[in-house]
């Protein structure tokens, strides 16, 4: 079915959004781009529509940033694709259920940035998730630790794992030597996933569509089983996803827009030809370089005095949620009264765990921790809530970390390229043998290759003197990068079993799930659908839900 000729175009951001309202709003301005643009065309667009028409005038818009939507509707494309047109395509070519699909879901992504609004996003992203994470790493540390004092009987790593951080969609755990635990743990996954979707549907779609038990059921079948099951439980959990996902932002970082010559590259042009030279030419500018660095952070320190007592109070944007039938229901972390200082919330001590600074420099950490007690409890109190410091860290957060034109984005096309089932393998170095002989040894050194991507891009974000210090040796010696290289391979180890990987997935996606959607924290799927007029045993099995304390209560514990 052709799309609607007087559809208007994508209208511009609202002053009230999630994102920062400063953002370029033309998604087809890059070869890349063009090529996204291309390929939803091909996938979601009527075929004699495809070329002439921008395709913010072809779709319905998803959320109040062009760019965002671009890549929301390619992954979208790629779930048509692959779920779609394998039986759709057979069976007619007419492309009302396509459209009809992208207007439904248009209107439950625009609920959801709604919803967006009402939650606290700096303590979300820089508090709470990496909360998570943290207790993840350090559950995965003592799973793998070896007992003391030596014991013959020993647990497996997922199990101590598990125990410590139980879910109810992975357990039991599976067991190769007890073939039914395997699928018993897939039951229940599967029935978790479903009243997972079923909630947010009933949370998200119109009545009329909530009452429409087929459409319904083919939703829950397209994000349950494709986007959840497929994606999110089986692809997403391969450890050299996140290998390559990680090498991936940090090369699309790496490729910005830059000066064609920066004063490093000046300087070993201009002393290479001479021995003396070079080495007077490189003293010369490591003290030029000192200086202008002394420099930049005086500007810097006067800047942010003279920009702080203008900066809004962090206390009075809290939580000013416009979702007021739903208010009451937040939990106590987010409905209190007073918000934690920035340097107090759990990303930093998660970054500490991540990179072992307590196992490598204990007296590092000791310093950083004076520092930030003395910057919090102090004279002036700068860091504390609402001080100096805290509210240019909450600025510098809102302006840079939550700008689409940049990081989103680049993220979702990240997520896109390693979910989708027809991605490439990654490439190997130039020094990798080609000894493929079985599908073991091709996964071994597919991993293996993931993983040396993924160490090359982190190493490239530390200078070399921090790389001298903390990764010990000198950058310019090749055991030295070699043995560098191998202790970030070694660290990136915690991503080898996928079982675990879940265990990590589902517990962000649960966490995201109560904060967005806190009635499901008070309320059954069932009790919810009986509020939309959905009848309990009706439409595609939304009778499910379990007990009156919610379902969100299982999965948070």
């Amino acid at each position: 079915m052709p799309a609607p000729a007087s559809r208007k175009p994508k209208p511009k951001p609202q002053p009230v959004s999630v994102f920062p309202p400063a953002h370029a709003a033309a998604p087809d301005g890059d070869s890349e781009d063009q090529a996204t643009a291309a390929f939803v065309r091909r996938i979601l667009c009527a075929p004699h529509a495809a070329r002439p028409r921008p395709i913010q005038e072809l779709l319905p818009p998803l959320t109040s940033s062009n760019e965002v939507d671009l890549q929301l509707y390619a992954l979208i494309a790629v779930l048509m694709r692959d779920y779609l047109s394998s039986w759709y395509a057979r069976i007619t070519s007419d492309r009302r259920l396509v459209h009809e699909l992208l207007q439904i879901i248009a209107h439950c992504t625009r609920a959801l940035e709604q919803r967006l609004r009402a939650v606290d996003l700096e303590a979300l992203v820089l508090d709470e998730l990496p909360a998570r994470v943290d207790g993840h790493l350090a559950a995965l540390r003592t799973a793998h630790a070896p007992p003391y004092p030596p014991t013959p009987w020993t647990a497996a790593p997922r199990h101590v794992y598990h125990t410590l951080y139980p879910h109810p969609a992975l357990s039991p755990v599976p067991d190769l030597a007890v073939p039914e635990t395997g699928r018993l743990q897939g039951a229940n996954e599967a029935a978790y996933r479903r009243l997972l979707v079923q909630g947010m549907l009933a949370l998200l779609l119109p009545t009329e569509d909530v009452q429409n038990g087929c459409l319904r059921t083919l939703l829950e079948e397209l994000l349950a089983e494709m986007m959840l099951g497929r994606r999110l439980s089986q692809t997403a959990c391969d450890g050299w996803r996140w290998c390559d996902a990680v090498a991936g932002l940090v090369e699309g970082w790496h490729a910005r827009p830059r000066p064609r010559q920066t004063i490093a590259d000046h300087r070993r042009a201009v002393a290479a030809p001479h021995a003396f030279s070079a080495r007077l030419s490189a003293r010369f500018w490591q003290v030029a370089q000192c200086v202008f660095l002394v420099l930049l952070v005086l500007r810097a320190v006067v800047v942010a005095l003279v920009r702080a007592p203008a900066l809004p109070s962090r206390s009075l944007s809290a939580l000013s949620s416009p979702l007021t039938p739903i208010s009451s229901a937040i939990p106590p972390p987010l409905a209190g009264a007073g918000k934690r200082p920035i340097l107090k919330m759990s990303i930093w001590s998660m970054a500490a765990n991540v990179i072992d600074l307590n196992g490598r420099m204990p007296w590092l950490e000791g310093v950083l921790q004076l520092m930030r007690h003395g910057l919090i409890n102090g004279p002036g109190r700068l860091a504390d809530t609402d001080g100096m410091l805290d509210r240019l860290l909450s600025s510098h957060f809102k302006t840079h970390v939550l700008n689409p034109s940049v990081h989103l984005p680049l993220v979702l096309k990240q997520i896109r390229l390693s979910l989708s089932s027809n991605s490439p393998p990654p490439p190997p170095p130039p020094s990798a043998p080609d000894n493929k002989t079985s599908t073991a040894d091709a996964d071994a050194d597919a991993d293996a290759r993931s993983k040396h991507r993924c160490a090359t891009a982190l190493l490239s974000l530390l200078p070399p003197v921090i790389q001298n210090s903390y990764l010990g040796g000198r950058s310019h010696d090749a055991a030295a990068a070699a043995a560098a290289h191998t202790t970030i391979q070694q660290a990136l180890s915690f991503l080898d079993d996928d079982y675990l990987n879940r265990h990590l997935l589902f517990a962000l996606l649960d966490h995201c799930v109560a904060r967005l959607f806190p009635e499901l924290g008070a309320q059954s799927v069932r009790e919810l659908l009986a509020d939309r007029g959905v009848a309990a045993g009706g439409g595609g099995g939304g009778g499910g839900g379990g007990k009156s304390g919610g379902m969100m209560a299982g999965g948070e514990g």
